[in-house]
């Protein structure tokens, strides 16, 4: 996968500083086991990720069987936080909107003091394909589990289960009071330039390249060479879906 936010993202977990106190890999074994519960339990997809060792364990269990994507052992270590051959199955329109999102998690959660950070987690609804190549909604929460002692994310939980006829709650919960908590999108806008949102902006407006290129007295050969580069950082088809996916963000 090759999005600015997807890299963005995996430099900000995988270059905290951590403190050798040597715990994580304990709790690490003791996750295993609680996911493979919690998959038995919920009918989910369990991803435990160890960011002190950049690692992680997949139980994919019978949500995994119904998606195509089961193992022969009940869980799978693999050597990286992502769970790479999942989110190739994430439609394209919500993968953006998931990084960003995770980004934003990371972000909030280091704001707040030490004794806080456990009671919020991530919630969300994406697409992802089954094994018939339909797209059926999931619901996708991440829970950070363990800190060290200067405060980094040493390790963290993502389940997916069945989206059902209800709207679920989306965004960042505080898990004791149930409330959703406002948070902006101002990490999230340094994967695109301040004039690659100036081209984003007049794209939104209806502007072709030329008329970008003399609005912002360039030529109409680097606003294409913008509009490249900004679908290739959203992970998105084209420069329309780009301006959509960055508005529902709050990038623009």
């Amino acid at each position: 996968m090759d999005t600015g936010i997807y890299s963005h993202l995996t430099d900000i977990l995988l270059g905290q500083e951590f403190s050798d106190n040597g715990i994580s890999n304990e709790h690490f074994e003791v996750a295993k086991i609680a996911a493979l519960q919690q998959s038995r339990s919920e009918n989910a997809i369990t991803v435990v990720s160890n960011l002190h060792s950049n690692s992680s364990f997949i139980v994919y269990g019978r949500l995994g069987r119904f998606l195509g994507v089961s193992v022969e052992k009940e869980g799978e270590e693999v050597p990286s936080i992502w769970e790479d051959n999942l989110l190739e199955r994430v439609h394209p329109d919500d993968i953006v909107e998931k990084l960003a999102l995770e980004l934003q998690f990371i972000t909030f959660v280091k704001s707040l003091p030490a004794d806080e950070r456990q009671d919020y987690y991530l919630q969300h609804v994406l697409r992802m394909k089954n094994a018939e190549g339909e797209y059926i909604y999931l619901i996708h929460r991440i829970f950070y589990l363990q800190y060290d002692d200067c405060g980094n994310v040493m390790l963290a939980l993502c389940l997916y289960t069945i989206a059902g006829e209800e709207q679920p709650i989306v965004g960042i919960i505080n898990s004791l009071r149930g409330k959703i908590e406002n948070e902006t999108a101002a990490e999230v806008s340094v994967i695109l330039s301040n004039r690659e949102k100036e081209v984003l902006r007049l794209i939104g407006k209806g502007n072709a390249s030329k008329e970008i290129a003399e609005k912002l007295s360039i030529s109409t050969h680097t606003v294409n060479v913008h509009r490249q580069n900004i679908i290739k950082k959203m992970h998105v088809n084209n420069s329309t879906e780009a301006y959509n996916v960055a508005r529902r963000l709050g990038l623009i």
